[in-house]
């Protein structure tokens, strides 16, 4: 038990005299030099004005002896450096490599998956593509948001899940292209149906229309329609004729139902 104590008490004493910086009165231009490190950089160390990096280049021949010990560690030091950097270096190409080879596989896969929907979406309009990708991606509650609002939110989902497609950006220009489609036809049935609403409203303000008997009104339209009856006397084959026109004329707007409304109830008188 003694004679092991004695041992560890060697090896401290040892490793503290191993771990005592050197210590100079004067090394090169600096004076109460004290070595306090070795790194890649150079051997660190302070003196009587601060601390820096010795300079070889000023020290003597005597001087770089008495510390050719540090010098050989900061030689060791830069040369490990070096070698810990090209192997960095070559790692980093590897895993270059493989993250490439593994962007371009998933790239092939979501590519793969993307040309279905391409086809899909070709033909039809923009609200059967949006169930083919709502329902793929599980989103199917969207189906609230709107039109705008369910194409933003499917494409969101296809950046997300199709980060590596390089046909991704197809799809969204498909999505878009055809939202944008719908909405100008929308915009188009909008106005045509205000100004079918306005043609109704305009001809039941009309104080000849208003006044008219059913037999009036029947003359007046099919005038305005340009129908010409077979036979005068048959007025309920007047009448359907008038009303087919009418639904078809004016099939943008509601207001329809009020003309075919006003006709019924001249007839009824």
């Amino acid at each position: 038990m003694r004679i092991f104590a004695v041992l560890v008490l060697v090896a401290v004493v040892g490793m503290s005299l191993e771990a005592a910086p050197k210590k100079f009165a004067r090394l090169g231009e600096y004076r109460e030099v004290q070595i306090t490190r070795i790194t890649k950089r150079g051997i660190q160390i302070t003196h009587a004005d601060g601390m820096g990096y010795l300079n070889l280049e000023n020290l003597s021949d005597t001087e770089k002896e008495a510390i050719k010990d540090e010098i050989a560690q900061w030689e060791a030091a830069k040369k490990k450096a070096l070698a810990d950097s090209k192997k960095a270096a070559a790692n980093k190409k590897i895993a270059d490599r493989q993250a490439r080879a593994r962007k371009a596989a998933a790239a092939k896969v979501q590519d793969a998956e993307i040309a279905k929907f391409l086809k899909q979406g070709s033909a039809g309009d923009i609200y059967k593509l949006l169930v083919v990708l709502e329902k793929h991606f599980g989103t199917t509650k969207n189906r609230s948001l709107g039109l705008r609002g369910r194409c933003n939110s499917v494409i969101a989902e296809i950046n997300q899940r199709y980060p590596d497609a390089r046909t991704r950006n197809q799809l969204i220009r498909l999505i878009n292209s055809k939202r944008g489609e719908r909405e100008k036809a929308s915009r188009a049935k909008a106005a045509q149906g205000k100004e079918q609403a306005a043609e109704i409203a305009k001809l039941m303000k009309d104080k000849k229309f208003k006044e008219s008997n059913f037999d009036g009104i029947l003359e007046i339209l099919e005038k305005k329609f340009e129908l010409e009856p077979e036979d005068k006397e048959d007025k309920e084959a007047r009448l359907k004729a008038i009303v087919e026109k009418i639904n078809t004329d004016y099939s943008m707007t509601p207001k329809r139902k009020e003309l075919i409304s006003f006709i019924n109830e001249k007839k009824s008188k």
